[in-house]
């Protein structure tokens, strides 16, 4: 008996940490991969494909992730937001930067610690 399973027959944890792995080791293409695979993009996966790309300063293609999560209909929480904020402390794309700034105050996501604390970081370099 053949007891592979195909990415999207498994579950979101599963799915969330390969992304999570392959992105740390800095192998974007195969972290985008396992993404693809799953038919329901999760808000841990998306979450994990926007951090692989911050993590790997590849802030374009996790602007890029953050809005194409929320165009379809899923809301970033806390983890999001420090994710793309990491994202714009390596950005050269200011005005959309300022734009996910303005949106983080405006959502009173500006009050939770960790976001709190990583907008200090990035405003002063960290």
């Amino acid at each position: 008996m053949d007891y592979k399973l195909s990415l999207h027959e498994m579950d979101d944890p599963f799915g969330s940490t390969l992304v999570d792995m392959y992105g740390k080791c800095g192998l974007l293409e195969e972290a985008q991969k396992v993404f693809d695979k799953f038919l329901f993009h999760s808000k841990g996966l998306w979450n994990a494909i926007i951090a692989a790309y911050a993590e790997c300063e590849h802030s374009e293609e996790a602007i890029e992730c953050f809005d194409q999560m929320q165009e379809k209909g899923t809301s970033p929480n806390s983890i999001t937001i420090v994710c793309i904020l990491k994202a714009c402390g390596f950005s050269s794309m200011v005005a959309k930067c300022q734009q996910i700034h303005s949106e983080v105050m405006l959502k009173g996501f500006d009050i939770e610690p960790l976001v709190s604390n990583t907008l200090v970081f990035i405003e002063h370099g960290v």
